[in-house]
């Protein structure tokens, strides 16, 4: 089966059907394969610095996204599917920073079912403290990235 949902089965061989793939694919599934890789590395580093602030990745990209959230709030199956983490992931991270007093159920929520989530004061408080590190890193490093790694595909540190 190929990508485009046709079946070459065994009519063509495999040699014949790369010798023939365009230079514009080639390029696209190598400029793919290279996001994915910065994907990764961003997202070690950002699990780093969240680390210093008792965080997990998850934890930290939940409270970003949370403060850019509408009045209501984000339930946990929108900040599922906007963070690209698993519901499962996602409402264990929701009950940690409940827990801690980051964020708050939106009490107006009119599905029972569903619980939209806020920063709390302490959550803000929080994202406030990470930024106000981030600048005395990014200007004790000089460094573009408020988390200490230079350019594209240098060495990431988040210390």
């Amino acid at each position: 089966m190929t990508a485009g949902g046709g079946d070459l089965g065994n009519s063509v061989p495999k040699r014949d059907l790369v010798a023939h793939a365009d230079c514009e694919s080639i390029v696209h599934v190598d400029r793919t394969c290279s996001i994915a890789i910065d994907g990764r590395r961003a997202a070690r580093v950002v699990a780093e610095w969240a680390k210093r602030f008792e965080l997990t990745e998850a934890e930290f990209q939940l409270l970003w996204r949370l403060q850019s959230a509408p009045n209501d709030g984000f339930d946990q199956t929108a900040l599922a599917m906007a963070l690209a983490f698993s519901p499962a992931q996602i409402s264990a991270s929701v009950e940690r920073l409940r827990a801690r007093g980051h964020i708050c159920p939106n009490g107006s929520a009119v599905d029972r079912r569903r619980h939209p989530w806020q920063l709390s004061a302490t959550g803000r408080e929080l994202l406030d403290q990470m930024l106000v590190a981030a600048a005395v890193l990014r200007s004790q490093s000089g460094s573009e990235s408020p988390f200490g790694f230079k350019g594209n595909r240098g060495r990431e540190a988040a210390a």
